[in-house]
């Protein structure tokens, strides 16, 4: 048998941190012994909403439209909006790709 683990592979801001490993102790080590003895517990938060799935969906694509995108430059400094290097797509043929006028 092996120990369980819990882990969140989040796609979304609130996707975080949603599969835990509990485990007596506070450190590395001790969570090193907790596997080996296999004392570990996987802690899984419940489902979001598909409410809440095409809300953030749809502020990411509406902030992206406007040429902002999600910016995280090191761990502990956090996510930012901020302007997008890339140009702005072509809305048109965007929403309706390759197209000819007569």
């Amino acid at each position: 048998p092996v120990a369980r683990l819990g882990n969140s592979d989040a796609h979304t801001f609130w996707g975080i941190g949603s599969g835990r490993t509990s485990f007596p102790g506070k450190n590395a080590r001790d969570l090193r012994q907790a596997l080996v003895q296999r004392q570990t517990e996987y802690i899984i938060q419940k489902d979001p909403s598909g409410g809440m799935v095409f809300a953030d969906w749809l502020a990411a694509y509406t902030l992206r439209l406007a040429g902002f995108v999600f910016d995280n430059p090191a761990p502990e400094a956090g996510f930012r909006i901020t302007r997008s290097r890339q140009p702005l797509p072509d809305l048109a043929q965007f929403f309706f790709g390759s197209y000819k006028t007569a």
